[in-house]
């Protein structure tokens, strides 16, 4: 477990080096803004329907904003789906 914690800090990290070097738009805030979302909470698993839930009186008012920010980390290798859950 301890391990597991460790590669996921190593991988957030990363993932928000990527995304600085990789210059800000609306997209890439909303993709940094999500894997902060899973940073604080530390999920073994989340759903899309969690996070829309937990934000959407605030950031993802609109589904496909959050849609599109978790297609950019599951394209960059930070999320990755379930078999079965498409």
């Amino acid at each position: 477990m301890e391990r597991s914690i460790l590669i996921g800090r190593y991988f957030l990290a990363h993932a928000q080096r990527a995304f600085d070097e990789m210059g800000a738009d609306e997209a890439t805030d909303d993709a940094r803004y999500v894997l902060g979302w899973i940073r604080d909470r530390r999920p073994e698993r989340v759903t899309q329907r969690e996070i829309h839930r937990s934000t959407r009186k605030g950031r993802f008012r609109e589904s496909s904003r959050l849609v599109s920010a978790l297609t950019q980390l599951e394209d960059l290798g930070f999320l990755r789906r379930l078999p079965g859950e498409e």
